[in-house]
């Protein structure tokens, strides 16, 4: 099941398996998640903001 277009509930899941997922020693089952749901993508605005801390 794909999610088919960005609403907030679909934003909110990508972000916050993305935010998960780049932890270390972070659970499978957030990639699991991304992988099902957002066709394995991370949430970009996620990861630049991570990128600047």
């Amino acid at each position: 099941m794909q999610l088919s277009k960005p609403d907030n509930d679909n934003i909110k899941l990508q972000s916050l398996m993305t935010l998960f997922e780049v932890l270390p020693s972070a659970d499978p089952i957030f990639q699991a998640v991304l992988d099902k749901f957002s066709r394995g993508k991370k949430y970009r605005k996620i990861l630049q903001l991570l990128e600047k801390h």
